[in-house]
């Protein structure tokens, strides 16, 4: 994995009246690698390493959906940055599932945001193009 210190990786996750924040918190924590904030009904977390996505990349390798984050981060493009969504409700679970929107996930999603200065080199790095 590309390791990049021009990289910003953010985590973001809404609190629902039904959820607890804890296991959500948890949840996040089974699958990022950094400190995650509760700040009203938001939860949040940042890193400058990409290495704190690695238990999603090695979810991703195998579960060979490469081709499916690739999409996901090429539409979700813009200037310098990107995102993909993740299930909340799989994340509870230790599993990665991408999820295309919102709507796709009843109880909401987990939304990681990539910033860089050269995205695309980063998105090669995370999710290669098929041969």
């Amino acid at each position: 994995m590309h390791k990049n210190s021009n990289t910003k990786i953010t985590v973001l996750a809404v609190i629902n009246p039904s959820e607890s924040s804890e296991k959500l918190i948890d949840a996040i924590k089974n699958l990022v690698n950094m400190d995650i904030v509760k700040n009203n009904h938001l939860l949040s977390g940042s890193s400058f390493n990409l290495t704190s996505l690695q238990i999603i990349f090695d979810q991703v390798k195998s579960k060979s959906i490469f081709s499916v984050l690739r999409r996901l981060l090429l539409n979700n493009l813009e200037n310098n940055s990107t995102f993909f969504l993740l299930n909340k409700q799989a994340a509870t679970v230790n599993s990665v599932v991408l999820t295309e929107n919102e709507q796709d996930s009843p109880l909401g999603t987990i939304k990681i945001i990539i910033e860089a200065k050269d995205i695309m080199e980063v998105v090669d790095s995370l999710a290669p193009e098929s041969p």
